[in-house]
């Protein structure tokens, strides 16, 4: 409230300045709000771009061995004498989509003493009938994986895929077949009556 004067009126700049007081009130948040409209405007305009690669994806290939014998032995045979022989094959067949070396060994065998006697050898080559009848009919020799020996000396030494025979790489979805001929043959040995001897082979492929 204007102060009097000496003579007892009012000062007129006194009460000016007091009246004037409310409106400096008033133009401070107004000024505060239209600053913070700024700063949110400015917080939401910005300049962007992005950019990717595509879909990625994964999948497995295969590793897929097969043979044409239809589950039936190599050999099944008893009451052997000396000189008794036999040749067979069978047809192993490649299709996994990855590149691969084939190995053949025994990964199961007993022997009751016959293995040392029966002369035994293992050829890889082509076009051999193969089938459940395991005929070597236009059997073609690429290469003998196991030269003329015995069974028991196979069959110790020849028993992982570590120690496999084969230098077979085929390439991944190739469909590659290879023929394997057998070709064994009892001794003229008076000691190898009464005995017996089984393995089975294996051929097992892994990815290179």
């Amino acid at each position: 409230m204007a102060e009097p004067t000496e003579a007892g009126q009012l000062d007129p700049s006194a009460e000016s300045t007091a009246g004037t007081r409310p409106s400096v009130v008033v133009l401070v948040p107004l000024a505060l709000l239209a600053s913070s409209a700024v700063v949110y405007q400015a917080s939401n305009a910005a300049f962007s771009a992005q950019t990717n690669n595509g879909t990625n994806n994964w999948a497995s290939g295969s590793v897929t061995i097969t043979d044409d014998d239809s589950n039936t032995a190599i050999v099944n045979l008893t009451n052997l004498k000396p000189g008794d022989t036999a040749t067979k094959c069978i047809n192993v067949t490649y299709t996994g989509s990855l590149a691969a070396t084939v190995k053949l060994y025994t990964s199961a065998s007993t022997d009751s003493g016959l293995a040392q006697y029966l002369d035994f050898s293992i050829d890889e080559g082509t076009g051999a009938t193969g089938g459940a009848t395991l005929d070597c009919t236009g059997f073609t020799l690429g290469s003998t994986l196991y030269p003329a020996g015995t069974l028991n000396g196979f069959i110790t030494t020849k028993n992982s895929y570590a120690n496999g025979v084969s230098s077979w790489a085929p390439a991944g979805a190739s469909n590659a077949v290879k023929s394997y001929r057998f070709i064994w043959t009892l001794q003229d040995n008076n000691a190898a009556q009464n005995k017996a001897s089984s393995a089975t082979f294996t051929w097992e492929a892994r990815n290179s």
